[in-house]
């Protein structure tokens, strides 16, 4: 295993690639003739890089550009030593002053890329990784950022028509390109797997479903060119003994994967006739990992695929549950390849994976819509009621801290708005300058993006929408910055209304919201993804804080913020009727009962 902390898994594809460059380079002419310092100060650095010494290999990169500033393989080896040691600003500088003196390096280009994207340079990333993928056809690294990378903060429905249609082209190129025929391709092709997954791609508003199929087979066609082995499917193991379940996650710490499943699997299902084995593919060591290894029957971590491959076969499961796949790129490979003899997902992302090696998709009744099915390519399996165990959340700080709200005027009714910006649909922005218009003292708070750039377009957007109005956002809007647990808790209870996101509902936040009680308002659609908050309402009886329509959506808001007795009402039913979405041993049960059935244990 390779233990050296910045090192990646494609730094093999990306050492060829180095090569490759300078080689081009050269070839054309544009390397110097280095000075013997020079030439010994870069010798130096690989040994450096070899050793695992990062910080001094750039040190003596450095060295060498301040006696030749304009050395094409300096600055592009500087540049590629930053980037794994996740300097990506510095990084970015670089491979732009390479690309100034050279411009027909694909490397320099990727890199430009990759680290433009790191530093929230979503736009200007494209471009550059565009140009990799024109000089360089085989990079499949660059090949798979440039077609998962094409999401952002859409300015209106066109925009995101337009990057769903440039997705499903780059989507054909990159299968096309992806060549398996020797074993470094293959090789090659696994890599590029890991570069980036489609994560964003559900957040467009639309139905991905084709798309997804066509990814996850893909995927899998590459897992099986590496690993044929595991390519077929496995018959049940009829022998006796406790039914093995596996759970493969990058979330054995304190997120809401955890919180919203997993620690209902591991805490509530019978030890008695169910064996439970992690498999953690993340760096992550908090209270929860530990607490986690200790109620497992075994838990293994490890960041290196082929060590989970290895702790897997050696457990030999009988049901196989890949938490979250598409949300990080070791679990997607994983679940590429034939484990198990059932494999299932859950809604840790609430998207079907594509993928022919997933047989179920295990979701809640209450969240899918009557034709759910359509929407995987998995057989949907829906478990009671939320389909989760969960315990109330207990507050961070025994004392609350203070939170005050810029902009927040005297009389003013607080909207929570608190998703990833990238969920607030473009079709859905005039329900906020609407909603002003029926209650002038409302005042909408969202949380920035981590993204800056993200942040101005949404702010952007949000400005357009209310001048079409004949409104002034800035006298409706608050944006505030990312926020810390306790910080994030303060604002959840200040506030007087929680919004849910139209098109991709709050899971996990709606779940955060209850402790303080405060009024919910949702609008379902036609995706799971779209329902959670819908769900979790119907389980407490809430049903007239469910919009029928957007219409409604804006009307029940606006009520909200006018009527404060009916607010009153509404926060006073949320806290006696809260208690029902807590504990919920029947979605456990039927889960048990999937588990004896698929593995062949099972009456029926």
């Amino acid at each position: 295993m390779d233990n050296r902390p910045y090192r990646h898994d494609y730094d093999r594809r990306h050492d060829i690639s180095l090569q490759t460059g300078m080689e081009s380079a050269s070839a054309c002419g544009v390397l110097p003739g280095c000075s013997t310092s020079v030439a010994q100060l870069i010798e130096q650095s690989e040994t450096q890089d070899s050793a695992n010494r990062l910080s001094d290999s750039a040190h003596s990169l450095r060295l060498a550009l301040a006696q030749e500033p304009n050395n094409p393989e300096c600055l592009l080896r500087l540049s590629y030593v930053l980037m794994r040691m996740k300097c990506h600003a510095e990084s970015f500088h670089h491979a732009r002053h390479l690309l100034r003196i050279a411009d027909d390096i694909a490397f320099g280009y990727y890199l430009a890329g990759y680290n433009a994207r790191e530093i929230g340079r979503w736009q200007q990333s494209r471009s550059y990784l565009r140009k990799a993928v024109e000089l360089d056809p085989s990079h499949i690294y660059a090949h798979v950022l440039n077609c998962m990378s094409s999401f952002t903060v859409c300015m209106d429905e066109a925009e995101a028509e337009a990057l769903l249609r440039t997705y499903a082209v780059e989507l054909d190129l990159l299968i096309s390109s992806a060549r398996l025929e020797t074993a470094q391709q293959i090789s090659n092709a696994v890599e590029g797997v890991g570069a980036m997954t489609p994560f964003f791609l559900p957040y467009l508003g639309y139905d991905v479903t084709t798309l997804q199929a066509k990814y996850g087979t893909w995927v899998c066609s590459v897992m099986a060119a590496k690993y044929p082995q595991f390519s077929q499917p496995i018959p049940n193991r009829l022998s006796g003994g406790r039914i093995k379940i596996g759970i493969v996650s990058n979330y054995f710490h304190n997120h809401s994967h955890w919180k919203i499943a997993i620690s209902g699997w591991l805490e509530q299902l019978d030890r008695g006739r169910f064996s439970l084995h992690c498999f953690y593919t993340g760096n992550i060591r908090d209270n929860i990992t530990e607490y986690a290894r200790s109620i497992a029957d075994t838990f293994l971590q490890s960041d290196n695929m082929e060590k989970v491959l290895a702790g897997i076969l050696e457990q030999s499961p009988d049901v196989l549950i890949h938490s979250g796949i598409g949300m990080d790129t070791n679990t997607l490979k994983l679940a590429g390849l034939r484990l198990a003899p059932i494999q299932c997902t859950s809604w840790g992302h609430p998207l079907t994976t594509g993928m022919p090696t997933i047989d179920y998709f295990i979701s809640s009744d209450l969240m899918e819509p009557p034709d759910g099915e359509k929407h995987y390519t998995e057989k949907l399996i829906r478990l009671p009621n939320l389909s989760i165990y969960c315990k109330p959340v207990e507050p961070l700080l025994r004392t609350p801290v203070e939170f005050a709200i810029p902009g927040k005027q005297p009389g003013d009714v607080i909207l929570l708005c608190c998703q990833n910006l990238l969920k607030y649909l473009p079709r859905y922005d005039h329900v906020f300058p609407e909603i002003a218009l029926k209650a002038q003292n409302a005042r909408f708070v969202f949380i920035e993006c981590h993204v800056a750039e993200l942040t101005a377009r949404f702010r952007l957007r949000l400005e357009q929408a209310f001048q079409r109005k004949g409104l002034i956002a800035t006298d409706h809007i608050t944006f505030v910055p990312p926020l810390n647990g306790p910080d994030y808790e303060a604002l959840n209870s200040i506030s007087d209304i929680f919004l849910d996101s139209i098109g991709w509902s709050g899971g996990n936040t709606t779940l955060e919201s209850l402790p303080f009680d405060k009024p919910i308002v949702t609008h379902p659609g036609m995706f799971m993804r779209s329902r959670h908050t819908y769900a979790i309402l119907k389980r407490i009886g809430m049903e007239d804080m469910i919009a029928s329509d957007v219409e409604e959506y804006v009307s029940i808001a606006a009520r909200l913020v006018n009527d404060r007795a009916w607010r009153v009402d509404v926060a006073n039913r949320i806290s006696c009727n809260k208690h029902r979405i807590y504990r919920d041993r029947e979605c456990i049960k039927s889960l048990e009962k999937f588990f004896l059935n698929v593995s062949g244990r099972g009456t029926s």
